[in-house]
């Protein structure tokens, strides 16, 4: 019920009280190891695609075509075995 009066009358001490409380959730506890806990590894990314100018041909890896100066590369399809 207090949360409710602190949510109307004063709205900056409700969102620090709800911070504070995200906190302690979040926090973790003393008899846990903090090298022990799972880390999540981002996946590796892929190879960027070969392009092709479609302009003058030229090949690259990125959008924006070096020799035309301008973004003219398209994905050339890679052959599969």
């Amino acid at each position: 019920m207090l949360d409710f009066f602190l949510r109307i009358f004063d709205p900056i001490a409700h969102r620090e009280r709800q911070a504070e409380r995200k906190r302690k959730r979040n926090a973790i506890p003393p008899d846990v190891d903090p090298d022990a806990l799972d880390v999540v590894v981002a996946a590796p990314e892929s190879a960027p695609h070969d392009r092709r100018c479609r302009v003058c041909g030229d090949s690259g890896t990125g959008c924006f075509c070096m020799r035309c100066l301008a973004e003219t590369m398209e994905v050339v399809p890679r052959n599969r075995r």
